[in-house]
């Protein structure tokens, strides 16, 4: 199986909730990798789809991170909706 090309392989949940620690934007909101979780859910459980882009926003701001690192915390919050929907 080939992997695409230009995708950052996205971070581990200990990972993430180290890097989101370290983003003084997103720490000061009190995200973590547990809050991320259960705001997942909660999309996922809501009456309406939420476009990916638009709740991601919540979580790092207006402006998406564009660093290796910070794209792959983008990967990893990701991956957290598709966990939270086969579970």
């Amino acid at each position: 199986m080939s992997r695409r090309r230009g995708r950052v392989p996205a971070l581990s949940l200990d990972d993430l909730d180290t890097w989101l620690a370290g983003q003084p934007d997103i720490a000061q909101r009190n995200w973590t990798v547990t809050s991320i979780d259960g705001f997942c859910a909660a999309l996922l459980a809501g009456p309406e789809r939420i476009e990916t882009e638009a709740w991601l926003r919540v979580i790092f701001g207006p402006s998406l991170p564009t660093t290796p690192m910070g794209l792959g915390a983008v990967q990893a919050a990701d991956s957290i909706t598709t966990r939270s929907a086969a579970g």
